[in-house]
């Protein structure tokens, strides 16, 4: 027995992730949404004695050593914590890697039964994004050519066609609010837009835009039809007719109601083709413009007719008059015979025409396929190709692809369509906010899921936390102050030492013209009390600071009330009250 699971499962989990911290509360005002906080903890310097963290004899500030996933790695996090903050909807993205258009490169074309098409973005990417950050999927590179030509368009409906061969989608604009919070040297955002959206207010315009690719994807569409390179070397074919450089006037152009269906007739006059009979029956007559206000078409023929050289005429069935611009006058059109298409599925309305290989003769290969209308409802296809009935020459067929979009349609849902396995977390530490500590620094960053408030005994809902227990002093001793000076140190009971933490940092807060000098301390161990004397002790026994406790207040989450759910070790990030630190967290699904 065999099994696998796909990617669908990687976006599933990816997704309702990001889902879970828009969900509100239930009717029993039980908190259903994901009630994640960003902490940051570990004032002190790596080293051997870290060894719940993963430290090892070398392990330094320099040489950071690698998380551990244990029951005891867990509590250690615990331990080092100083400050929480909670993860809001809008701090979560989802993210796919950053691939930027580069001048040479080769791009991979999507194809619907490419099993690597996300396991080679680094190496041999399928999408790309431009210094006007658009985001567009390959849907053809032109046989394997490079890329010379970046792409600029934004049109939302169809596809975008460069001057080097490619074909790409566009797809959507990062928006300049989530290029803030989202962007990095290695990762862009990508999202999908659930709600109609207004061209109002920066970000808007784009994502406006990135509405109506949504709307006006087709699920089932045909985009690109591609020769296979694999077969015969990349066979173009060979012995198929065609005829360019044909023309007509459109007042030529009329209805034949006298057979049993109704058939269009096209007149043709002074044009070289066949004096035979029949001979382009089955081939496929092509109008690149068949007048102002008319899209392209191309109809099979159904009976060719030679009266002279001055006289053919080409029927086709059904009245198909309204392709074009008939005013009663004569309007000159380019016409072309090509082999016929045709694209065998589960859809309809596909229509294509063939771009021969060489278009210096009448008989060719093929080197390319047009979708003139891409259709609707395909999941599968196959091509194949009919001539002109009465060439009698050999014939060899190439061998064609059909690369059917995703559900919905390119550009319906880029998250799924781009590969948005990757969650952002971006959380900012502004300043001094929430009375967090600048005075020191941190080299661990966790997510806690569901901590619980100390005061309330419930789960955690405020937006900030300060994660250290604060100890308030007095009958300090003049000459063994406690200042930022001990910040680090050990801080200990004077009659036991076992009961100790490590300093983080010393405040002083006034309250109704009082002072009280403060100290916050984590990595606590046994309690202190008050009226106890606390002091910091050099390593040659000195006496550095030493006071009574005053007052005792207890960190403002419950140690060990929730899942840590992600570690990230570093090294030190220094705070200062005049700064913000920036958070950025991947999680891949």
């Amino acid at each position: 027995m065999s099994t696998i699971l796909t990617n669908k499962f990687r976006l599933h989990n990816a997704i309702s992730f990001k889902e879970g911290f828009s969900e509100g509360p239930s009717k029993t005002d039980e908190v259903l949404s994901t009630n994640i906080y960003m902490s940051i903890g570990k004032v002190t310097e790596w080293n051997s004695n870290d060894i719940f963290s993963g430290a090892d004899d070398l392990s330094s500030d320099d040489i950071i050593p690698d998380p551990l996933d244990t029951v005891q790695s867990e509590f250690q996090v615990w331990r080092n914590m100083i400050a929480l903050k909670k993860i809001q909807p809008s701090d979560v993205s989802h993210v796919i890697p950053r691939v930027d258009w580069k001048y040479g490169t080769v791009y991979s074309q999507y194809g619907d039964n490419k099993t690597t098409l996300f396991l080679d973005i680094y190496t041999n990417p399928f999408y790309i994004l431009t210094e006007d950050f658009n985001v567009y999927k390959c849907l053809f590179n032109n046989h394997g050519s490079a890329s010379t030509v970046q792409p600029v368009s934004t049109t939302t409906n169809g596809v975008v066609k460069t001057d080097d061969g490619y074909v790409w989608k566009y797809m959507y604009t990062v928006s300049s609010v989530d290029a803030y919070k989202f962007v990095t040297p290695n990762f862009v955002p990508v999202k999908r837009i659930e709600t109609d959206v207004v061209s109002v207010g920066s970000g808007c315009s784009t994502d406006s835009n990135h509405t109506e690719v949504q709307n006006n994807a087709v699920d089932g569409e045909i985009n690109i039809v591609s020769r296979d390179l694999t077969f015969g070397d990349g066979s173009l074919g060979s012995g198929y007719i065609f005829k360019l450089g044909l023309s007509i006037d459109t007042n030529l152009i009329g209805l034949d109601q006298s057979g049993s269906e109704p058939r269009t007739y096209i007149k043709l006059s002074s044009n070289t083709l066949s004096t035979s009979n029949n001979y382009y029956n089955d081939a496929s007559v092509y109008f690149p413009n068949p007048g102002t206000g008319k899209s392209e078409v191309v109809f099979q023929i159904d009976e060719y007719v030679y009266s002279s050289n001055e006289d053919q005429t080409i029927y086709i069935k059904g009245d198909q008059r309204n392709s074009f611009e008939i005013i009663g006058s004569e309007l000159n059109v380019g016409v072309q015979i090509l082999p016929t298409v045709i694209i065998e599925g589960d859809g309809t309305g596909v229509s294509v025409i063939p771009e021969m290989s060489d278009t210096t003769g009448t008989v060719s290969g093929v080197d390319k396929i047009k979708v003139i209308n891409g259709g609707s409802g395909y999941t599968k296809s196959n091509v194949s190709f009919i001539n002109a009935s009465g060439y009698i020459g050999d014939v060899t067929s190439p061998k064609f692809n059909v690369a059917i979009s995703p559900k919905g349609g390119h550009g319906f849902d880029a998250v799924r369509e781009l590969g948005g396995f990757f969650i952002m977390i971006n959380t900012k530490f502004n300043f001094d906010e929430y009375n967090i500590t600048t005075n020191n620094d941190f080299r661990q960053v966790s997510l806690v899921r569901d901590p619980v408030d100390n005061n309330t005994n419930s789960l955690a809902t405020e937006n900030g936390y300060v994660q250290t227990k604060v100890i308030s002093l007095q009958s300090e001793e003049p000459d063994q102050p406690f200042s930022n000076a001990v910040k680090d140190k050990k801080v200990q009971l004077s009659s036991d030492s076992k009961t100790n933490g490590i300093i983080v940092d010393v405040i002083q807060e006034t309250l109704n013209e009082v002072t009280t000098k403060k100290v916050r301390v984590s990595n606590s161990n046994g309690n202190f009390e008050v009226g106890q004397t606390i002091q910091v002790i050099a390593e040659d026994g000195t006496i550095l600071s030493q006071a009574v406790i005053q007052s005792i207040e207890s960190e403002q989450v419950q140690p060990f009330s929730g899942d840590i759910v992600f570690i990230e070790q570093r090294n030190p990030v220094n705070r200062d009250k005049n700064q913000i630190e920036d958070i950025k967290i991947i999680l891949e699904f």
